[in-house]
């Protein structure tokens, strides 16, 4: 076999000349595609290599040596460690003609067409727009935190200043992780098996301001009162839905088949436009919900 032109935990100088369908940075060694998550078209960077493949390489962006006229100071605290966000580092403007040509790329190197996508569709102010979040849990110091993953691990970052939520869903956040630890709440661990409180799922509706709350648990029991979902409720009249879901499974699964209605209504509504939906707590409703406003004018 060939030898690769990159080693481990070696550094290298490079030139980003493409993008991944994900919005990695890519650059060439010898003809050898590195990836380099946060770097931008153009940019020259120093990597230190973490990962090789048959084909490619991971790099982890060590030093931006010749910066794009593009690049921004993400507006979230802890971008750089959480999961949920790619290219925050990226100007919005420009992210937008990036998710255009990377359809482009995607037509003529998959699909072998030669087509040229429209201009991508922006949003006026491009936060808190999204109308669901799946919480993950942790223990830190004896409290509760909920947040998300930080990238390809299991390691949790705390949320309750998420841009991309509404206030009312962030202060909600900070809410139950007063209440649940309070209620010393067992939390599940995903090495050992075992606790009950595996994760919250929240749905926010763009239209009505209806919220609805899922506690997902491993096992059937929840140490969740009518004290505590009235003392919700109370405090976010927003909260019309309240469920347990019981995923017993060991495997990373979110969902499990069984749903308990604690409190309130059994959905939500939603619209968009003159269409109204219910959502359930096992359906699936677009996340761009503001955007898809706007496509039903056009």
């Amino acid at each position: 076999m060939k030898d690769k032109p990159v080693w481990l935990e070696e550094d290298y100088e490079l030139i980003i000349n493409s993008y991944s369908h994900q919005g990695e940075g890519i650059g060439r060694i010898n003809n050898f595609a590195v990836f380099v998550p946060g770097a931008i078209l153009e940019e020259r960077v120093r990597v230190k290599i973490i990962e090789v493949k048959k084909n490619f390489a991971r790099g982890r962006l060590e030093e931006v040596i010749s910066s794009s006229p593009h690049r921004t100071k993400p507006s979230c605290p802890v971008y750089h460690l959480c999961g949920g966000c790619h290219l925050q580092h990226i100007a919005y403007e420009k992210q937008l003609e990036m998710k255009k040509e990377i359809v482009e790329n995607a037509l003529n190197r998959i699909g072998n067409q030669n087509i040229k996508a429209l201009p991508t569709i922006g949003m006026k102010e491009p936060w808190r727009y999204r109308n669901k979040g799946h919480f993950h849990l942790a223990r830190e110091n004896g409290k509760i935190q909920l947040g998300f993953y930080k990238s390809k691990s299991h390691a949790l970052v705390p949320a309750c200043q998420c841009r991309l939520f509404s206030t009312t869903i962030n202060r909600l956040v900070k809410y139950l992780e007063e209440q649940l630890t309070r209620l010393e709440i067992s939390i599940y661990d995903n090495e050992t098996n075992q606790g009950n409180l595996r994760g919250i799922i929240l749905k926010e509706s763009k239209n009505t301001g209806e919220i609805m709350i899922i506690f997902i648990t491993k096992e059937e029991k929840l140490k969740i009162d009518e004290i505590f979902l009235d003392n919700l409720i109370k405090n976010f009249s927003q909260t019309v839905s309240v469920y347990q879901n019981i995923n017993k499974s060991s495997k990373m699964v979110l969902l499990g088949k069984d749903f308990k209605l604690l409190k309130g209504k059994t959905s939500i509504e939603d619209a968009i436009g003159s269409f109204k939906f219910k959502i359930s707590p096992s359906s699936f409703f677009r996340s761009m919900f503001l955007r898809l406003r706007h496509y039903l004018k056009k």
